[in-house]
């Protein structure tokens, strides 16, 4: 039987998830299987979670924000003589007593969508519209143009560009086909 984490967050667990994966590469332990609940935001379901966990004899990592379930985990962990590990809320502590102030204590704030997050998606759709010469149609909401021989990495550019949010059409320069007007306009 392979070794068991659970992988427990009221966000993604992403966090989690990272960390942990970047832990295990110091066994040599390839049989470790890794479950993920995230979006934990009731009691009941974090309690049902950790009976599995108890009856799987798992290993528990945890982020979570919300200081209660923090210590509902602690509490069944040491009672029901499970291993885990905190990944988030020692950091909160301390900097809850380093800053002056209390924690939020809101699921979730890493990957809140927000402007920039529709900005950087419509940016990676205008890109992927204008690769490698497919249309200039709109060349002049673009933020940035690319021009380049064939396989010189324009697209992998382009699109690296496009996810800091940066609109961009990629053209490529062939001997046989004219630059489009468009490219002069702008």
């Amino acid at each position: 039987m392979s070794d068991r984490i659970y992988i427990l967050s009221d966000g993604t667990g992403q966090s989690a998830m990272s960390v942990m994966k970047a832990t295990i590469l110091q066994f040599d332990k390839p049989d470790v299987k890794f479950t993920v609940y995230s979006m934990v935001d009731r009691e009941d379901q974090l309690v049902s979670i950790l009976n599995n966990a108890k009856i799987d004899n798992s290993f528990i990592a945890y982020t979570m924000v919300t200081k209660t379930f923090r210590k509902i985990i602690r509490k069944y962990c040491e009672e029901n003589n499970l291993k885990s590990v905190d990944l988030l809320g020692p950091a909160l502590d301390y900097l809850e007593v380093y800053l002056g102030t209390e924690q939020l204590q809101k699921p979730g704030l890493l990957r809140k969508v927000d402007e920039k997050y529709f900005k950087r998606i419509e940016a990676m759709e205008f890109t992927l519209t204008h690769d490698d010469g497919k249309t200039v149609k709109g060349i002049e909401e673009a933020d940035l143009v690319v021009l380049g021989l064939s396989r010189t990495s324009k697209t992998p550019t382009s699109f690296f560009l496009a996810q800091q949010g940066f609109k961009v059409v990629n053209i490529p320069l062939v001997p046989e086909i004219p630059i489009p007007e468009e490219v002069f306009k702008i």
